[in-house]
C-alpha cells in the first residue's frame, strides 16, 4: 500500500479545510486517531492492546512507518483516494521536482516517468520545488485538482491528509 504524507497538500487541504469547516489542521476526524496534541506514549486501548497497531491512538506511534500502517488502519475507506491523488502528485505532476523515481515512501517509486513533463513541474528538484509543484498542481483545472477534489469530498482521505503530517520523521 503507498503512503506518503505531502507537506504541499496537507497544507492546500489544511487552507480549505480552515475555510471551510473552521477546523484545526491538527484536529482529526475518523475512528479515534488524534493530532499532534495526542500522547506520545503507547498505552492499552479499550479493547486491549497497542492502540498504535489496533488504529485507536496514531498519534501514540513513534516511528513514521508504524504512524502510517496505523492512520491507514483507522481511515481504510480514504486509503484508495487519498493514493490516486499521491500517485498523481509524485508519479505525474510533480514527478522531476519530488523525485518521483524513488520518494513515495515504502514502495520504491513510481512505475514509470510520465511521457510528458507537466507545466507545474518545473525549479530544482527538492522539497521547495516539490511543494511548489503540488500546490500548482492541485488548483483549479490542474492535473491533480480532480483527484484533490475526491479526496476532499473522502472525510477519511481527509483525515489522511491531516492525519500523515503529524507522524513523526524519518
Amino acid at each position: 500500500m503507498k503512503i506518503w504524507a505531502s507537506r504541499a497538500v496537507a497544507a492546500t487541504f489544511t487552507a480549505l479545510a480552515l475555510a471551510a469547516c473552521s477546523a484545526s489542521s491538527t484536529s482529526s476526524t475518523g475512528t479515534g486517531s488524534t493530532g499532534a496534541g495526542g500522547s506520545a506514549a503507547a498505552t492499552t486501548g479499550a479493547g486491549g492492546g497497542d492502540p498504535c497497531v489496533t488504529g485507536a491512538d496514531c498519534a501514540s506511534c513513534t516511528d513514521r512507518v508504524s504512524c502510517f500502517t496505523c492512520n491507514s488502519t483507522a481511515h481504510q475507506p480514504g486509503v484508495t483516494p487519498y493514493n490516486a491523488l499521491i500517485t498523481c502528485l509524485f508519479c505525474t505532476a510533480c514527478y522531476t521536482t519530488c523525485d518521483g523515481a524513488t520518494t513515495l515512501g515504502q514502495s520504491g517509486g513510481c512505475t514509470a516517468a510520465p511521457t510528458m513533463t507537466d507545466s507545474c513541474d518545473t525549479g530544482t528538484p527538492g522539497m521547495t520545488a516539490c511543494d511548489t509543484c503540488q500546490t500548482c498542481s492541485t488548483k483549479s483545472g490542474a492535473t491533480c485538482a480532480a483527484d484533490l477534489t475526491a479526496c476532499e469530498g473522502n472525510g477519511d482521505c481527509k483525515a489522511l491528509l491531516t492525519d500523515l503530517a503529524t507522524c513523526p520523521a524519518m
